[in-house]
């Protein structure tokens, strides 16, 4: 034992770096040439933000009116039923009352997480409070959840480990500082970026050569032509985003964006022809996580706005707070805020 005290600091320095290591991996060596290329963008992450917070209201405004009929004893499937039947009933909250009204209230408050997370307003308890009733519902009644319900959870379980809130939100107007770098990279953002991609790849090899959208409005001696077109478009786009990674130079930013403009239009696409419900909204959110960082330099130039400043009433916090939160909603991130005795 005595022989080993020597080593001790070098031991214990080597264990503090490797603990280093593992806490924070991108911070690496290593893993700086990477950083770069797989970091998300923080506008990015609020744009996805509010699109899933979007996305998440309307599916819950529209579930609101039938809510007693899901999840009530009342319904298609009263309580009894669902735990005897449904093994994974037994974690849903809305098993704990059978009721229309308790249903209803349940309903409404995943209407108002989701309200929340569109807004950035305690962004993290809305994230958690809407993936919370989500997995309730969907617990509550299997038989009704589709490929945008799965897709919804998965996004907001990675979406609890990422920034979320860091721009563009209410719970930004006080905290952000205008200096801060709007990259991000960690683990989180890494398995994220990974998420997207699954949602174009795993429906192009599961349906190979067909893309399964028989609505979109097309001559029948196109179709066929046009459906093997779009998968191969569905195909190549996910595997276009991941070449970045390994792509020397400016084929990096070709390759981005030319997988870019193919997911956006496939789910273009999608929505025209009115298949998929949620899911190609959420492939939309999803494709801003993919908009990099020269590209959000570009679309947010101040040009246009040099000069603009928002007053606010002199003395007054609220009223502050007030324009601070209009110039994080307004995405006007280099508009000055100013007491009204300025002007």
């Amino acid at each position: 034992m005595r022989a080993l005290l020597p080593f001790a600091p070098e031991a214990a320095s080597l264990a503090f770096s490797i603990r280093l290591s593992i806490q924070n991996p991108m911070s690496s060596p290593s893993a700086a040439a990477f950083r770069s290329r797989l970091a998300l963008d923080l506008r990015g992450l609020a744009l996805f933000r509010a699109g899933l917070g979007a996305v998440l209201l309307v599916d819950a405004l529209l579930r609101l009116c039938s809510a007693p009929l899901l999840y009530a004893d009342s319904g298609l499937l009263p309580r009894s039923v669902a735990t005897g039947v449904i093994e994974s009933a037994r974690i849903s909250l809305h098993l704990a009352y059978g009721s229309a009204l308790f249903a209803l209230g349940l309903t409404l408050l995943q209407a108002l997480a989701a309200a929340a997370l569109l807004l950035g307003w305690r962004t993290r308890v809305a994230s958690l409070l809407c993936w919370v009733l989500a997995v309730s519902a969907a617990a509550r009644h299997p038989a009704i959840v589709g490929a945008g319900d799965a897709l919804a959870l998965a996004l907001l379980s990675w979406g609890l480990f990422l920034p979320l809130a860091a721009r563009w939100s209410l719970d930004a107007a006080n905290s952000r500082l205008d200096d801060e770098d709007p990259a991000h990279c960690s683990w989180a953002g890494v398995v994220m970026l990974g998420q997207t991609l699954c949602v174009f790849l795993f429906p192009a090899l599961a349906q190979p050569g067909s893309v399964g959208l028989g609505a979109l409005p097309l001559f029948d001696a196109l179709r066929p032509t046009v459906d093997l077109a779009l998968w191969w478009m569905l195909l190549i786009a996910p595997l276009l985003l991941f070449s970045f990674v390994l792509a020397p130079g400016r084929t990096i930013l070709i390759a981005r964006r030319a997988a870019l403009f193919l997911a956006l239009l496939l789910c273009a696409l999608t929505i025209i022809a009115g298949d998929g419900g949620s899911l190609p909204w959420l492939g939309l959110c999803a494709t801003a996580l993919w908009i990099d960082r020269d590209l959000w330099a570009r679309l947010g130039s101040q040009d246009a706005r040099e000069g603009l400043r928002i007053f606010h009433a002199e003395g007054e916090p609220r009223a502050r707070r007030l324009a601070l939160g209009l110039r994080e909603m307004l995405c006007l991130p280099q508009t000055s805020v100013a007491p009204a005795a300025d002007s």
